[in-house]
């Protein structure tokens, strides 16, 4: 029995728009992003990391049809798309073909529905709040479990395994101890262990959807620096939060934290790393950059990501500024994340 449901009419209404304005007859889908937006998070990975998966999507007003080999046909049927989609399998060498007698529109060659999956509906907020509350307890059980002297691959380990046993997968895990902290932006897990500090970051998905959250941890108390540039951080991550709302612009949201960043005494910080943008489908659906005139629109997550060399805020916001991503048992500085002591 397939565990999820027909695509929400909302979202067919958008692709009818699509291919009227583009004057094609059917849209082909082969981005897995793509497909779990348009099957309410129907997965079709097998190999993870490939951006496409073992089926395509075919979708007209009339007709969706899910494109397969035999070797994934009944599976994809019984657990995936069930009865609202028909399944058209061919041999393992060559999947389900395309009709020929179509004008398609592809997102083989770019995204045609980078802007159609904005905003989110309603059953898509309803299955991202509920991957929110998951992946933050499994990061609270995780996290709040370090010790002096792990290792990062051991914390990331636990960390991936709580994700795991909630049915999330973690396309992005970032943790690093001590002074790696404050090289990298991006450090993958090694074998450095936690002497002084922890930062640690990850972005989460299910069902097709993404959040992410990042948390700073400390032995003991952390010194005046560190404290210094997580206060910075937060009063950034406040400044874009707040312009989080529908009427402006992604842009504009950016500029608010670069002013921000300039009040806290760190004006050229946003210039070595991004600050984050949409979410949704992706782990940034766009990543905002200066004068960027993408709307802010109601029904959105986003994810801003402020970091000074390290310290760094991220959580899962829906516009109009409620925090999906809240860590039970984290403690808090003005109602956002603090440095946790272990």
């Amino acid at each position: 029995m397939a565990r999820l449901r027909a695509p929400d009419p909302e979202k067919e209404a958008r692709l009818a728009l699509l291919l009227e304005q583009r004057g094609a007859d059917a849209v082909v889908l082969a981005d897995r992003a793509n497909i779990a937006w348009l099957a309410e998070g129907a997965d079709v990975h097998c190999d993870l990391f490939g951006a496409q998966g073992v089926a395509r999507l075919l979708w007209s007003p009339g007709r969706r049809v899910v494109l397969t080999s035999v070797i994934e046909a009944a599976r994809l049927a019984d657990e995936e798309f069930g009865e609202a989609w028909e399944i058209a399998s061919g041999p393992w060498w060559r999947e389900g073909e395309l009709p020929r007698d179509l004008r398609i529109l592809s997102d083989l060659e770019g995204d045609p529905l980078a802007e159609v999956r904005a905003p989110l509906t309603a059953s898509d907020e309803a299955r991202l709040r509920a991957l929110a509350r998951d992946a933050a307890e499994a990061s609270a059980e995780s996290l709040l479990r370090t010790r002096p002297l792990e290792r990062e691959l051991d914390i990331a380990a636990r960390w991936v395994g709580a994700l795991r046993a909630r049915d999330i997968h973690a396309p992005v895990c970032l943790v690093a101890a001590d002074e790696r902290a404050f090289l990298h932006r991006h450090p993958i897990p090694g074998e450095r262990r936690v002497g002084r500090n922890l930062l640690a970051g990850m972005c989460g998905t299910r069902h097709g959807l993404v959040v992410c959250l990042s948390r700073l941890l400390t032995v003991g108390e952390p010194d005046a620096e560190l404290s210094r540039r997580h206060r910075a951080v937060l009063e950034v991550e406040a400044a874009l939060h707040g312009a989080t709302r529908p009427g402006r612009t992604l842009g504009e949201a950016l500029q608010e934290g670069v002013d921000a960043y300039a009040r806290a005494g760190y004006p050229d910080e946003w210039r070595r790393h991004h600050q984050g943008g949409s979410m949704g489908y992706r782990t940034r659906e766009r990543i905002a950059t200066p004068g960027d005139a993408t709307p802010i629109v109601q029904g959105q997550s986003y994810g801003w990501n402020p970091s000074i060399a390290g310290a760094k805020a991220e959580d899962t916001l829906l516009c109009g500024g409620e925090v999906l991503t809240r860590l039970p048992h984290w403690p808090l500085q003005a109602g956002r994340p603090d440095i946790l002591r272990i």
